[in-house]
């Protein structure tokens, strides 16, 4: 029978160990990456080929467990409703191009290792095939500066090979967010 995990003592709170990614955070497996003071603008129509933020690996030891996506629209407002689509691949979807944007450690202490995987910012993609599965599809009012949190609650994973696509995408002008993902990265 598996141990039963402590509980740690932080000044008058007491943390479970079982709740929340304190574990994960711990070890340096928590990762998260940003925009930062730049924004990314989505496209005017969906294309398969066009992902917004793409986070993607092939052949790691790593498996990657989803946690939260929050985007916030800024700049350049979108012409009309936003759509938010998500899908997962089982194959790296990476074709070329797209701006990299490198994961860090919120643990901060210094010791993370690198990530196993690769995000990139307006990527272009391979065609989708039968591997390609929609996570969500939802309209976003088109409005700055009202945050949009997607909690993916550790229920969506990439394997040792495959891809995470977030595609935005309005009609006339493409969105423009500031955005923040997070994940686990898991030995495998």
């Amino acid at each position: 029978m598996p141990s039963k995990p402590s509980a740690y003592r932080k000044g008058q709170y007491t943390i479970d160990e079982r709740s929340g990614l304190y574990l994960p955070a711990r070890e340096h497996q928590v990762l998260r990456a940003g925009s930062g003071g730049t924004a990314v603008t989505g496209q005017t129509s969906f294309v398969a080929t066009t992902p917004t933020i793409m986070l993607y690996q092939s052949a790691s030891a790593k498996r990657l467990i989803l946690d939260r996506l929050t985007l916030s629209q800024s700049g350049t407002v979108a012409g009309g409703n936003i759509t938010l689509r998500i899908a997962r691949d089982t194959t790296s979807r990476y074709a070329s191009g797209g701006t990299t944007i490198t994961p860090t450690d919120p643990n901060g202490d210094g010791t993370a290792a690198a990530s196993a995987a690769t995000l990139k910012t307006n990527p272009t993609a391979s065609a989708d095939g039968s591997t390609d599965h929609e996570i969500i599809e939802i309209e976003i009012e088109a409005v700055t500066g009202r945050p949009v949190d997607y909690d993916f609650g550790g229920c969506v994973m990439i394997g040792a090979t495959g891809s995470l696509m977030i595609y935005t995408f309005a009609a006339t002008t493409g969105p423009s967010w500031k955005w923040d993902l997070r994940w686990i990265e898991e030995t495998i």
